[in-house]
């Protein structure tokens, strides 16, 4: 009997690659969608991915919090309660003076100034809310308006120490009811506020009668100090990141020294900064950006095309992770960061391609260049991004630069991730589809 299966021709290098290259064509153009245009998670639209990739200054993404100098803001007036005149001017420049402490405490960008009619204007970024739990705005305005006096009581109701019993404060994240957190269930955040040693000596000999308010208001009773101190401090817990931090500051930064007797957000917020200052920053990214990929495609033909790719992925994961991970404010200085990180993901892009040239000109072919230029050139790769990550532990040291070290940290993961890893799938799959010719990875090699 005849056998009429035909027989099956095995695929090609060429096909395999191919096919490859069209799936990750197809991942490339649904995560740049989601980047430039975000998504509807929901029919209604309440629920939405916002995008994060941003373009044009006229249209940053609402995922990235622009500083002051780089966007607009919001904004929103004090009134101090009345003093006599001859102290007023003292009593308002203290003000603000210890408002600065508090939101630098916060690790908040908020400018402080005051006005000739004795008001106090804030102004802030327009602050990204993590979830829905998170109204950085409002933990901002509570900094601003508290008075802040702290007073831990006797039994009689004497005054024992006040805000100088706390030192520090730190907030740390918890996923459930912890033995030193006492609050409700379902706060996610302790606040852990560190008493000094005359403090901790005070709570330890009145631990069952002493009692504990901030602006009158009771934070703990007498007898409920022993729920709240952890031995070295107290321990609150609130169910926000920014609530907490807010409190913290006000908490351990002292008391205002006049009260605030109104608070109004100006509906106009803080006028935008000088857009030309953005748009200038956002075009020397993307001249980079561009550039090097005209040099990539110049000089390395289908080579260079996948260098391209991966240098865009790197842009796409580079602003997820800003946008997701390190929220820094965007100001002038970080946006400083943000070039950086994309010219030292560019440069290395260049460099594995210069690689494959130069074993293009030893005589090497196609395949033998590609994996002769990644070999040649990796660990100088790995030493690039060593560098940039040291330099981003660093700066995150220093609380001024914290943010610049952030934006520096993201781009060396997504550089690793892209121009190390990923271009080593799509040089050689964009180089195959096109036929492994050397003129497909060198210029050099076509003129021949």
């Amino acid at each position: 009997m005849a056998d009429n299966k035909k027989a099956r021709k095995p695929m090609t290098a060429k096909g395999k690659m191919g096919i490859t290259l069209a799936v990750l064509l197809v991942l490339t153009i649904c995560v740049s969608v989601l980047s430039i245009a975000g998504m509807k998670l929901d029919a209604e639209g309440v629920h939405v991915l916002l995008p994060w990739l941003p373009i044009t200054a006229g249209n940053v993404p609402r995922s990235l919090t622009l500083g002051l100098d780089a966007g607009s803001g919001n904004a929103a007036d004090l009134t101090l309660s009345q003093s006599s005149e001859e102290d007023a001017a003292k009593i308002a420049a203290d003000t603000v003076e210890m408002l600065k402490a508090r939101f630098a405490a916060m690790g908040r960008e908020v400018k402080v100034t005051l006005a000739e009619d004795g008001k106090i204007r804030i102004a802030y970024p327009k602050y990204v809310n993590t979830n829905e739990t998170e109204d950085v705005s409002t933990a901002i305005q509570y900094a601003a308006y508290n008075v802040g006096q702290i007073e831990f009581l006797d039994e009689n109701g004497e005054k024992l120490m006040g805000n100088e019993a706390f030192s520090s404060f730190r907030v740390q994240y918890y996923t459930s009811q912890g033995a030193s957190v006492t609050s409700a269930a379902s706060s996610a955040y302790a606040l852990f506020l560190n008493l000094t040693a005359d403090a901790k000596k005070l709570l330890d000999e009145n631990i069952e009668t002493l009692s504990m308010t901030m602006d009158g208001q009771e934070i703990f009773a007498a007898g409920g100090a022993k729920n709240y101190y952890s031995g070295s401090g107290i321990v609150l817990s609130l169910n926000s990141d920014s609530m907490a931090r807010a409190y913290g500051a006000v908490i351990t930064k002292g008391p205002l020294p006049v009260s605030v007797s109104a608070l109004n957000p100006d509906a106009n917020g803080e006028p935008a900064a000088s857009a030309g200052t953005l748009h200038a920053i956002l075009i020397v990214m993307w001249a980079l950006f561009i550039c090097a990929s005209v040099l990539m495609i110049i000089r390395n033909r289908m080579a260079g095309l996948g260098g391209v790719w991966a240098l865009w992925l790197f842009m796409v994961f580079f602003f997820f992770l800003i946008a997701t991970v390190a929220l820094p404010t965007l100001n002038i200085l970080n946006w400083i960061a943000v070039i950086l990180a994309v010219a030292c993901a560019a440069y290395v892009c260049l460099l594995q391609l210069k690689g494959m040239d130069e074993a293009i000109a030893s005589g090497r072919d196609a395949r033998g260049a590609i994996r002769a230029g990644f070999h040649t050139t990796v660990v100088k790769a790995w030493i690039i991004h060593g560098g940039e990550l040291v330099l981003a532990l660093l700066l995150m040291l220093i609380p001024a630069t914290r943010h610049f070290g952030y934006i520096l940290a993201c781009g060396c993961v997504a550089s690793a991730a892209a121009c190390i890893g990923l271009i080593r799938w799509f040089v050689p799959c964009v180089v195959a589809a096109f036929g492994a010719a050397a003129g497909n990875v060198s210029a050099k090699a076509a003129k021949k």
